[in-house]
């Protein structure tokens, strides 16, 4: 083989480096439903963090509250399904302002979404947001001060509900590798309009788990409605072990187990 033939060969084989790469950086399209998308490896647990954050003007706050995180099956009109279950505890000053309860029911083999409950309680009341969903509609009732008001949305795409609570878990029920990167339609978390969530790996790390000690996690940046989602996700339970969250305001809240 002569030197022309060989830098032939590598001018080539470097276009093809770079189509590759050009190829992975392409987000893949996804919705509910999809085979991409799986949970058939997930294991019930049980986890909790504590929150803490930094203001945009740098001052730090230890100690926000917590957040519990519990996975589980459990059976609705017959058919086996996973349930998740969070509850927040938010603190001020070292006193409680306020406590969110959320439950997601959804298919262990798909992550498609069956039904969500959300209730805020504070001071002033006890508010509760439950959806049903339906391949092609979602139907919703917000109930506050004793008064219910309905409402439903038709689908033209089955959405997943990573707005609604699903978040980091339905990240890890992707085929997580160096490079990849997907983005899929969500309904919102407090109104019946759909956004789409963009993430991509950016690395390997290794994560502190607390009481696991330090485990090798999956870095995945996340582009939302809400503001960037940084997760570091494990291939094992609780799969969730670390989340850093920036909001609007400029504050990053950091999600760590305990």
């Amino acid at each position: 083989m002569n030197v022309m033939t060989m830098r032939a060969l590598c001018f080539l084989l470097g276009l093809g480096l770079l189509a590759s790469f050009a190829l992975a950086e392409e987000p893949v399209r996804a919705q509910a439903g999809d085979a991409l998308v799986s949970g058939s490896s997930f294991q019930p647990y049980t986890n909790l963090w504590r929150m803490s954050a930094v203001t945009s003007s740098g001052k730090q706050v230890a100690d926000l509250g917590t957040w519990s995180d519990d996975l589980d099956y459990v059976t609705v009109n017959g058919r086996r399904c996973l349930q998740r279950t969070q509850l927040a505890t938010f603190l001020k000053d070292g006193a409680v302002v306020g406590r969110t309860r959320t439950v997601n029911v959804f298919d262990p083999e798909t992550l498609a979404p069956i039904s969500r409950s959300f209730t805020r309680h504070s001071a002033t009341g006890d508010e509760t947001t439950r959806l049903l969903f339906s391949q092609r509609s979602i139907h919703m009732e917000v109930t506050s001060q004793g008064k219910t008001v309905k409402n439903d949305l038709r689908l033209d795409t089955p959405v997943f509900d990573f707005y609604g609570g699903m978040y980091g878990l339905l990240l890890a029920g992707f085929p997580l590798k160096p490079g990849f990167s997907a983005t899929f339609p969500s309904v919102d978390e407090d109104k019946l309009t759909m956004s789409w969530v963009t993430f991509r790996v950016t690395g390997q790390e290794m994560a502190d788990a607390g009481p696991k000690g330090n485990v090798e996690t999956w870095v995945v940046e996340s582009n939302t409605n809400q503001g960037p989602m940084k997760f570091w996700l494990a291939k094992e339970k609780p799969y969730i072990i670390r989340l850093e969250f920036k909001a609007g305001n400029g504050t990053l809240w950091t999600y760590r187990m305990i």
